[in-house]
């Protein structure tokens, strides 16, 4: 069988040529969040509240928001990197999309915000809400009317962080539909026309790999996860208005149930992704045994 042309001897794809781009975003997306992340964690520790630090209410919010990040933020990662390796796209359309751009980095205000109310909630506790970072920047955006305004957030600190966990979900959907129907479908059709007229012979593993690739990114393992998703998040929020009311008094077990939905939907995601990894380096090992 005549020898095709691997795809590290065909040099970059479009996609790999602005992976440094989306990188850099992604770094610095990153090094934001870690910033404020490290920024209230010392200023609790300055301040000496550590009662309320190592609170199991205070430590089981810090430990969920830190690992829904830390998987939302390698999941990306990976999947673009993925994305790039196996979709094909041509070279004059190759650019960075300002708006996708903007979406990414709401997400990592999101969580950064939800980290700084989770501080002062934590500093109100000990009656110190006067010490915690959301406080002082607060001064510095808020002004005169810092304090009641601080005020408000250091005692409406869960109400709040659940408000900010349906909003980010939510928007989480929106940016998979949108990421899909204005990115993935056509860059799908692209490259499996691509791989089709590959010479000299057609590279049907090529094509095999968009669709484990498309399956993934818009399987219907995606509707039901977030359907699933959804009926977690409005069991936390009743649970919430149960507390709101006084009809139940331990508070911790709504962080409880936040530490459950992440470790549940995040562990689902990424056991696609592992699966997605597994049969893609089977089409990839399937296809280098062609070319001998």
């Amino acid at each position: 069988m005549p020898k095709t042309t691997s795809p590290a001897q065909q040099g970059p794809t479009g996609l790999e040529l602005i992976s440094s781009t989306v990188s850099l975003i992604l770094t610095v997306g990153a090094l934001f969040v870690a910033i404020v992340f490290a920024g209230a964690t010392y200023s609790s520790f300055v301040h000496e509240l550590y009662p309320a630090i190592f609170s199991s209410e205070s430590l089981l919010w810090k430990f969920s928001i830190v690992l829904y990040f830390t998987s939302w933020y390698g999941g990306v990662r990976l999947d673009h990197w993925r994305e790039a390796k196996i979709y094909r796209m041509p070279l004059p359309e190759v650019k960075v999309d300002p708006t996708s751009a903007a979406l990414a980095f709401m997400i990592f205000v999101l969580f950064g915000f939800m980290y700084l109310v989770e501080d002062i909630q934590t500093a109100n506790t000990s009656g110190k809400e006067a010490e915690s970072l959301l406080y002082y920047l607060g001064s510095l955006i808020l002004a005169d009317h810092k304090t009641a305004a601080v005020s408000w957030l250091s005692t409406h600190g869960t109400l709040i962080i659940i408000g900010l966990i349906n909003f980010l979900w939510f928007f989480n959907i929106f940016l998979w539909r949108w990421f899909v129907e204005y990115f993935i479908k056509p860059l799908s059709k692209r490259s499996i026309e691509h791989y089709r007229h590959e010479r000299p012979n057609p590279n049907y593993f090529g094509v095999l790999k968009v669709d484990v690739l498309n399956h993934y990114l818009d399987g219907q393992w995606q509707w039901l996860r977030f359907k699933w998703g959804t009926a977690f998040i409005l069991v936390i929020d009743l649970v919430q208005g149960l507390i709101l009311y006084d009809l139940l008094s331990k508070r911790e077990i709504i962080a409880v149930l936040f530490v459950a939905f992440v470790v549940t939907f995040e562990s689902w995601v990424w056991i696609k992704r592992l699966q997605v990894g597994f049969q893609i380096s089977y089409l990839s090992m399937r296809y280098r045994e062609n070319m001998i």
